[in-house]
């Protein structure tokens, strides 16, 4: 999924002097006898071949067990390094090494996947239930999962809509932590959405010395406030990415980013003593040392002034606060105090979340109807056309189209009879010379031309119509859905909304149309076979009743059984475009996971079970194919042994009409029965859009406050603001009340402040707390 692919961008970097690990057993021996978890020499690496930003000059080294810590201004390079280590980057020169046995990685940008907790941390890993607990104590999702009604079963959404971007940020963390098979663990920036005491709660029990990713195998277990610690027996080295810099004093080395290159690395102590160095290096020598090549000036040491001023706002800042806190071994008060805030309740918004993510309720089941299509969706439809003053129309112009098509062939028989007994027809002579038969010649002409009108006539007014129907469906759908609540966008799969303006609009505009115009059609070629038929050879009256009766039973039966199979088609088809939408958003954790394989064969499934309701539907088709040819086959055999056994009370040229007719009943009703079946099934499309444009329940109006008044939709309805608006910047939240869902608590209960023009405000509060409760409420996300 827009990868080069492993091999081909490991030969390419090996042309351009790139060293890559594959991870195979010998070179993970190899590796551990070395020591080295990665390790870059001289390294540039770029996020895009026009190297608008790239890292320079890279060297860094890191050793299994060891914690570095990466810090750095914004757009230092920190994420850029980090991809460069998940070989996400284009490599400019030198060399790298990094160990394939498997990178566990926390992105920057949480991806949740659409399912349950559980599987958003074991992404494919065993369950193994000590360990699972342990990784769940550490990242501080214990008190979060006890407020969910089906725990860590809970099903959170596509893109964990229903879970806080701390809770995120957690089970991200969670998931790269619990792969404890992999030695090397990535995090970016897992800390910068927790507040205080969750981030200082993590990094003890996950990153600092003793924490569950960095335990011995001599203590595989730990009591840590009452809490067990299970290690995961593997000496993991990590990578953290943090701005948290109360943190870097407990970092093995910490690894400092200016303009894409590693300027200083060493201890925290190492770090403050560079830190308060005097430059030595007025301005004027600064301008006259500047060199282009390198960048910023050196200063005494070999670090440049820019540098330094840089680094002190982050291992100079923090030294008063060191000095008066504890270190986190002896956490004494403060750590029971954590611990104590983790069993105090959670939030109404944790809680309103948490019972917002019941397993089988977060995601609505998507609506299938059974047996045929109903009527309502076909007036529907009709009345999208252009109602009866477009049907009626149409229906005269199919007839006169029949007609006149009857009316050629019938002239076409006189004008044989003519030629050949002498016997005329409308008023017409027998052919006896050239000008007779050019009168039967134009008088055809006539007859074919007159059907040529109503041909197009016909092909006109029904496209003409579709377009007008397809049109009037997806703006009433696209209407609904851009007017629906944000909660169901939260409950509904974003590729079931999207196959309906994709999949489902595609065969309203194209298929549909085809199938529908072939249906009537063939339907009124059927009834001009039927007539000719008994017309010339009444006796096949009840043989074509009762072929016209079987007809009938193998329709009903097949129709029922095309509809749901178009329906499961349709249904099937979303979670095909939903799992490439979630692939793709998370292409760089799957791949660091080395879950490729893993992602390709639940896409080959989500395929395969499109495709099963696709071949049931050609078996089906078929099935009705076969039993169609062989009753047209018999219709045809009993229309020529009547004009055999009456041959000599019906003319050749009728029996000619009649064997025509014979032939083109097999075809029309083969081809009746086809696409009026194939049509009812497309009418599936008709019956989802023109539910979501009937059935989706809106917002409250535009200008309206909430209330019962509020509630009821205009869907047209035009807003009639002030034209200056608002006149100023007050804002005052009076006794707001606030629910996610109806059947769910409110989290913000009775709100009230106000906030001056002129004003800054700043919010502050716990996780789920109900900061982002403010501004939803405040832009109407929720009523």
């Amino acid at each position: 999924a827009g990868r080069k692919g492993v091999r081909q961008e490991a030969d390419e970097a090996g042309r351009k002097g790139v060293r890559h690990e594959a991870g195979r057993k010998g070179e993970q021996k190899e590796e551990g006898v070395e020591g080295k978890s990665v390790e870059m020499k001289n390294l540039g690496r770029a996020r895009k071949e026009d190297y608008a930003f790239a890292l320079r000059q890279l060297n860094l080294r890191v050793r299994p067990g060891e914690l570095v810590v990466i810090i750095g201004e914004v757009g230092s390079g920190k994420s850029t390094l980090l991809h460069s280590i998940l070989q996400e980057t284009h490599c400019l020169k030198g060399s790298s090494k990094v160990t394939r046995t498997g990178i566990s990685y926390a992105a920057q940008q949480p991806w949740i996947m659409g399912a349950t907790v559980r599987e958003n941390i074991l992404f494919g890993s065993e369950y193994k239930e000590d360990w699972y607990k342990s990784v769940i104590e550490a990242c501080a999702l214990t008190e979060d999962l006890t407020k969910f009604t089906h725990g860590d079963l809970t099903v959170v959404g596509e893109r964990g809509v229903t879970l806080s971007g701390g809770q995120q940020a957690r089970v991200s963390l969670a998931r790269a932590v619990y792969a404890r098979e992999m030695p090397l663990l990535i995090a970016d920036d897992p800390l910068s959405a927790l507040d205080a005491h969750t981030g200082k709660h993590i990094y003890s029990r996950v990153f600092a010395e003793g924490g569950i990713v960095r335990g011995s195998h001599s203590s595989p277990t730990e009591v840590r406030d009452g809490h067990t610690l299970k290690h995961s027996g593997v000496n993991r080295a990590i990578i953290l990415v943090t701005h948290a810099t109360q943190y870097l004093q407990n970092a093995n080395r910490i690894v400092f980013l200016f303009r894409g290159k590693v300027a200083v690395e060493g201890s925290y102590q190492e770090l403050q003593r560079i830190a308060q160095e005097d430059d030595g290096v007025d301005a004027k020598k600064q301008e006259t040392q500047e060199d282009a090549s390198t960048g910023p000036i050196r200063a005494s040491g070999g670090v440049t002034h820019d540098v330094r001023t840089a680094l002190k706002s982050f291992v100079l800042r923090v030294a008063d606060d060191v000095k008066n806190k504890k270190s986190h071994k002896d956490g004494g008060a403060e750590g029971k105090q954590i611990a104590s805030d983790r069993k105090k309740p959670a939030s109404k918004r944790n809680e309103s979340e948490a019972t917002d993510a019941d397993v089988g309720k977060l995601h609505t089941e998507e609506e299938r109807q059974t047996g045929t299509v109903s009527m309502e969706v076909y007036l529907g439809y009709i009345k999208a056309a252009g109602s009866w003053a477009w049907a009626l129309p149409l229906f005269f112009i199919f007839l006169g189209e029949r007609i006149t098509y009857l009316g050629a062939d019938w002239w076409l028989t006189r004008w044989i009879a003519a030629s050949q007994n002498g016997s005329g027809t409308a008023g017409l002579g027998s052919v006896e010379n050239q000008t007779d038969n050019n009168v039967y010649l134009l008088g055809y002409v006539l007859w074919v031309a007159a059907n040529a009108v109503f041909a197009f006539a016909r092909l006109y007014t029904f496209s003409m119509g579709a377009a007008r129907a397809a049109a009037h469906i997806f703006r009433e759908m696209a209407h609904a859905v851009f007017r629906s609540p944000m909660r169901f966008f939260e409950t509904t799969p974003l590729g079931r909304i999207v196959n309906r303006f994709s999949y489902d609009s595609e065969i309203l505009d194209f298929i549909l149309l085809e199938k529908i115009n072939g249906s009537v059609a063939s339907t009124f070629w059927l009834l001009s076979a039927v007539t000719v038929i008994v017309a010339v050879q009444p006796f096949m009256a009840p043989i074509l009743v009762l072929v016209l009766y079987l007809y009938y039973k193998l329709q009903l039966f097949f129709r029922r059984t095309s509809v749901q199979l178009q329906r499961l088609d349709s249904i099937s088809r979303s979670p095909i475009q939903a799992h490439f939408s979630e692939t793709m958003d998370g292409a760089v954790t799957v791949r660091a996971f080395s879950a490729q394989n893993r992602f390709m064969r639940r896409l080959a499934h989500v395929v395969e079970e499109n495709g099963k309701a696709i071949l049931a539907f050609s078996a089906a088709s078929r099935w009705l194919g076969v039993r169609l040819e062989s009753l047209g086959a018999f219709v045809t055999f009993m229309t020529g042994l009547f004009c055999w056994l009456y041959r000599d009370t019906i003319s050749g040229e009728l029996t000619g009409l009649a064997l025509l007719w014979a032939a083109n009943f097999t075809v029309s009703l083969n081809f009746m029965v086809k696409n009026s079946t194939e049509a009812e099934s497309k009418f599936n499309s008709v019956e989802r859009m023109l539910f979501y444009a009937n059935n989706l329940p809106p917002e409250a109006r535009l200008d309206h406050s909430p209330g019962k008044e509020g509630q009821e939709e205009h869907r047209h309805h035009s807003t009639t603001s002030p034209r200056i608006w608002p006149p100023s910047g007050k804002l005052e939240f009076r006794n707001v009340v606030m629910s996610y869902a109806d059947n769910l608590p409110p989290v913000l209960m009775g709100c009230n402040f106000i906030a001056k023009p002129g004003e800054k405000i700043g919010i502050v509060g716990r996780t789920g707390a109900g900061k982002s409760s403010l501004a939803v409420a405040l832009f109407r996300l929720r009523e």
